[in-house]
């Protein structure tokens, strides 16, 4: 009996990765604040170098595990495009609103400042006055 080669190579029966170790991959995401608080369910996409995407949501800590990961590098981006739109078309009314409070804050200091002044020279006491504002300003600066 004679046997010819086929034609066409047969189909691999086994994964080119097959062997190939997986890893996990740990993400976590803080605030860059005094406290490094979490950044909660915020959203995630990573993209690895064989076209692999996987996207979800960080947990309650920021953190978030990925097992059975491709070996190579990844690009990981936290957020979306559609959220940071919506921040930045409200980011000019928050100005506005933080600007508007800092001017009524400021004119109620104002009032309250002129008010003490007031009373201040009323009971003779503009001399004590001025010696606690320096001592205190003197304080702060030590």
């Amino acid at each position: 009996m004679t046997q010819i080669a086929p034609d066409k190579p047969l189909p691999m029966l086994i994964s080119p990765k097959f062997g190939q170790a997986r890893r996990e991959l740990l993400l976590g995401l803080t605030y860059d604040d005094a406290e490094c608080t979490p950044a909660i369910q915020v959203p995630y996409r990573v993209e690895f170098e064989d076209g692999t995407i996987i996207e979800g949501n960080l947990d309650k800590q920021g953190k978030t595990r990925l097992d059975n990961c491709p070996k190579g590098h990844a690009w990981v981006v936290f957020g979306s495009e559609a959220d940071q739109a919506q921040a930045e078309q409200a980011l000019p009314a928050l100005y506005e609103q933080l600007d508007s409070a800092l001017d009524s804050m400021a004119a109620e200091l104002a009032t309250q400042s002129e008010q003490a002044l007031a009373q201040a020279k009323a009971e003779g006491k503009l001399p004590e006055m001025k010696a606690s504002l320096r001592d205190a300003i003197d304080a702060h600066l030590a």
